[in-house]
């Protein structure tokens, strides 16, 4: 663990923590994890409100739960009686660019992906700032995103820096931020992820 003062914290928290907004979309990826239940009972519950669009389910084959992220929550949505029509799978992603790339790919290959395409994103909170750089990066700055994010035990705003898994969670998404997709971090965030990789030797 790294010691992070009160000034770190807010800048960490402010970059970090995205509001939930959903959107009326065209179509929703969803993350998966291991805890796939979450995102998955998340994504019944918008298309049940008629706010998801299709559904597209992305992740790949998971050791700690012995199958494939996306199979795992299309189980989940069929006992929640969404249609299999309009669920869409990615059973290949190995990382979150892989996410985003094939959802592009599977949206394109289905004939709804369009300049002014209207998205929302289901993901556990930690995890939403990287999304959407990403996203910037993949689908361009056109399209409309709308977040729907659960939260993490180790992850409120209050407490994640005092726990070794709170800063593991928090602090280890800023440094892949740093390293994968805005080598341009402002310099507090930056050198706190580097300070965070350079303790935890990542």
């Amino acid at each position: 663990m790294i010691n992070l003062n009160a000034a770190e914290i807010e800048c960490v928290n402010r970059f970090m923590f995205v509001p939930s907004q959903v959107l009326n979309a065209d179509a929703t990826i969803v993350f998966g994890m291991s805890l796939w239940q979450r995102p998955a009972q998340m994504a019944s519950n918008l298309y049940h409100r008629s706010t998801s669009g299709k559904l597209v389910l992305s992740g790949g084959y998971n050791h700690k739960i012995d199958m494939h992220e996306a199979n795992a929550m299309y189980q989940v949505l069929l006992a929640a009686d969404v249609p299999k029509q309009d669920i869409l799978l990615d059973l290949e992603a190995r990382n979150t660019r892989e996410n985003i790339q094939n959802a592009k790919r599977i949206l394109e290959d289905s004939e709804m992906y369009k300049s002014d395409l209207i998205l929302n994103i289901v993901a556990i909170n930690f995890h939403v700032r990287r999304i959407l750089l990403t996203l910037e990066e993949e689908f361009g700055r056109d399209i409309s995103v709308g977040i729907a994010s659960y939260p993490s035990i180790y992850c409120a705003p209050e407490t994640w820096h005092v726990s070794e898994q709170g800063q593991a969670n928090m602090l280890g998404e800023l440094n892949k931020i740093r390293r994968y997709v805005r080598s341009d971090l402002p310099k507090m965030l930056a050198e706190i992820a580097l300070r965070y990789a350079q303790q935890s030797k990542i």
